[in-house]
This record gives structure tokens, C-alpha cells and sequence, in this order.
């Protein structure tokens, strides 16, 4: 009887260990559980700009940026088709700078030189073609500036060119420039230069 009940406790442990055994080496993965979903109650406000916060703007590319305006040289014939000729007339003058030239200027006759679509407006240079068999006055007008009196001494002759320069501030735009003498015998006017 002893020995029946020491077989039937040594199979009961025999079985114990296989049973065990085989759950140490039988080890099942848990099944992975579903993908959880989140209801929108519990995810946090998005931030809202504050009225208050600047807006920030993209900074101009240089595509979009517009060039800086620049002036050029302006060359303008005395005689030219839209002057205004006041008492004045012109003449050919094969050795004049422009080919031709305004005579008779002066006591009260002159020309004026309309300007247009000046780019930018600045301090520039006025050089002035003339002839002239001696020393005699112009007066200049630039946009509506007062008159400027230049004493110009010539060359001796109604067809060698001498030039006179004088600064000027010029507007952007449209103007005009005006010369002429009030009462006195100015010379012939060749052509204008404006840089």
C-alpha cells in the first residue's frame, strides 16, 4: 500500500513537472489589441491667432521688387518738331551741333523746350549750344524756378558752336524749359543737353 502511494505521488509530481514544461515552453503571445480611436472631445484646442498677434507677410522676392528709376541724358535740337517757337526762326547750320539753329532770340523772342515723363527728379547739368558773333545774355527758366542770366561770351560766329553749362534742379515728370531774353539780343540756340 506504501509503495502504491509513493507511485501514484512520484506520477503525480512526474506529471506536475511535464504540465509545467509545457506551459514554459508553450508561451502564447497576447493578441494585439484593436487600434484605439480617439474621439475628438479628447484632443487638445488647437491654437487660434490672437486678433492682437501681427500677421506676418512674405518678404518681397526680387522679382517682385520694382527697379529704382534712373535718369539718361536728354538731347533736345533747338529746332526740333515740339519746341514753341516764339518770334524765333530756325536755320540750317550744316556746323552746328544738331545740323540746324534758332536765330533771332531775344527782346522778347525765344523757345520753349517741353519736357516729359522725367523718371526721377534731381540736381543735373544744362548744357547749353549756341552761336554768336559776340558776347550776349540768355535768360533760363526751368520748370517754374526764377530766371537764370548767363552772360555768354561766343565764338565770334553765327556758325561755330560754344556751349554754356548750368545746374539745374529738375522735377519728376512733366516741365518745361524756357529760353529767351526780355529786351535784350540773345544768341542763336543750337541744341539743349540735359545729364
Amino acid at each position: 500500500m506504501i509503495i502504491a502511494h509513493r507511485w501514484a505521488v512520484s506520477a503525480g509530481i512526474t506529471a506536475l513537472v511535464a504540465a509545467s514544461s509545457l506551459l514554459a515552453v508553450r508561451v502564447v503571445p497576447a493578441p494585439r489589441p484593436e487600434a484605439a480611436t480617439v474621439s475628438k472631445s479628447a484632443l487638445p484646442p488647437s491654437p487660434v491667432p490672437s486678433p492682437s498677434a501681427p500677421r506676418r507677410t512674405a518678404s518681397p522676392t526680387a522679382s517682385s521688387a520694382r527697379p529704382t528709376p534712373s535718369f539718361r541724358a536728354i538731347r533736345i535740337a533747338a529746332t526740333a518738331a515740339g519746341n514753341q517757337l516764339f518770334g524765333v526762326e530756325p536755320i540750317a547750320c550744316p556746323t552746328c551741333v544738331s545740323g540746324s539753329r534758332v536765330q533771332y532770340v531775344g527782346q522778347g523772342h525765344g523757345i520753349v523746350v517741353p519736357l516729359h515723363d522725367i523718371p526721377v527728379a534731381g540736381r543735373r547739368t544744362l548744357i547749353i549750344y549756341y552761336e554768336s558773333d559776340g558776347a550776349r545774355p540768355l535768360q533760363v527758366v526751368v520748370a517754374d524756378h526764377p530766371a537764370v542770366t548767363l552772360h555768354l561770351p561766343g565764338k565770334d560766329s553765327w556758325i561755330t558752336p560754344a556751349q554754356a553749362r548750368l545746374s539745374i534742379q529738375i522735377p519728376a515728370g512733366d516741365s518745361k524749359i524756357r529760353l529767351f531774353h526780355a529786351d535784350k539780343p540773345a544768341p542763336d540756340l543750337d541744341e539743349i543737353v540735359i545729364r
